[in-house]
């Protein structure tokens, strides 16, 4: 709640939460310790939520502001909760040994429903990726290889294979996928499908996000590594801000997240952008790209179109106000620039005469982040 006032980033939000992830370990939460087989009931899994909550937001806090963690896995051995309901953890009894008895090998409901406990559980899976590559981007002293960033990259994807139906944003329909299409838009089916709750529609974009987010840090990481560039990290970049500006493009459907907008909007679509505006600056491909034809010049010079909009639309008073207002002037300029040269794979002008006047204007402070880096080259 704090942050929806302060802002993620500030010292206020961090000292309440440094409180929070005290107070858990000083009661235990984080260490599990069972002396025979588990017996899900309502306390139980009321702690593997609480644990698994705190964690996915520790991490989440990391990636947004280049802190150290919190929490070490090393010394947790709380598992993620499993996919089981309010309802039957309410109920109790025999209720609770059927929901039980309805979940498979890995802790996920067969029903097809999606509960607090789910979101949770996805969440997780994807901290301890998220976690790995926190280690490697930030920690001192790391001996990873390209070889472990890979690795890295195929357990996210294998995170997101297997997650229940239920929980992923239309991931095996090529149709579905959020990138410009003729005439049929990627969210209209989930949109306008009565019977799919909005909420539920959220959480699975969430859950999509939160999945980029970690493809994103992994791409930028194999680049850094000296993997060619293969154009991937573009393509994460243009998803993240395409899925990011659904929440804004139809804000009336989506009510409930109001007040997490402009986190969304810093955490996953301000850094894609960074990409995008470089991509116009130096550009890696002519024509539609070469991986998705769908992606071309003119769909980035939209998505940013539609994003200076999104951040025109935070107000200056807003957690973050300030920074949104820079990134809108710098995306703006990007557009300005690209728009007025007649041939955008030119030579004319310069990515260091473009960014001349603008170093320093942005105080990207999300390190992991920070896609604005190229303000300050040269």
């Amino acid at each position: 709640m704090e942050s929806m006032i302060v802002g993620d980033a500030s010292l206020v939000c961090w000292g309440s939460f440094a409180d929070a992830v005290s107070v858990m370990t000083y009661l235990g939460v984080h260490a599990e310790k069972l002396t025979g087989p588990y017996k899900p009931s309502l306390s139980s899994e009321h702690k593997r939520r609480l644990f698994g909550r705190v964690y996915n937001l520790d991490k989440a806090i990391v990636a947004f502001t280049g802190r150290p963690p919190l929490l070490n896995p090393r010394f947790c051995s709380t598992p993620p909760p499993l996919d089981l309901s309010d309802e039957d953890l309410l109920a109790g009894g025999a209720v609770l040994e059927k929901a039980v008895s309805e979940l498979d090998s890995r802790g996920w409901s067969l029903r097809g429903g999606v509960y607090p406990s789910s979101i949770c559980r996805a969440g997780y899976l994807m901290a301890v990726i998220l976690n790995e590559i926190i280690d490697i981007s930030l920690g001192s002293g790391s001996i990873a290889t390209v070889e472990t960033i890979r690795n890295l990259k195929q357990r996210q994807l294998n995170v997101i294979a297997e997650l229940p139906k239920c929980l992923v944003y239309d991931p095996d329909d090529p149709a579905d996928l959020p990138l410009p299409r003729g005439e049929i838009r990627p969210y209209d089916k989930d949109l306008s499908d009565p019977p799919v709750e909005t909420n539920v529609v959220s959480l699975r974009i969430f859950i999509r996000l939160t999945h980029l987010q970690n493809m994103f840090l992994l791409e930028r990481l194999l680049l850094q590594y000296g993997c060619p560039d293969e154009g991937d990290v573009l393509l994460v970049s243009y998803e993240m801000i395409t899925l990011t500006l659904m929440f804004w493009m139809h804000k009336d459907r989506f009510r409930d997240i109001r007040r997490d907008m402009e986190w969304l909007l810093m955490a996953f679509a301000v850094p894609g952008g960074g990409i995008l505006c470089l991509e116009l600056l130096s550009p890696t491909f002519q024509g539609k790209h070469p991986k998705d034809s769908r992606l071309s010049r003119s769909s980035i010079v939209q998505q940013l179109s539609l994003l200076v909009g999104f951040l025109d639309w935070v107000h200056p008073s807003a957690p973050n106000g300030d920074l949104c207002a820079s990134c809108k002037t710098i995306i703006q300029r990007v557009l300005d620039y690209h728009l007025n040269n007649i041939d955008p794979m030119s030579d004319l002008g310069s990515l260091d005469q473009f960014s001349s006047g603008l170093a320093g204007r942005l105080n990207f402070r999300f390190e992991l982040l920070n896609t604005f880096d190229w303000l300050n080259a040269g």
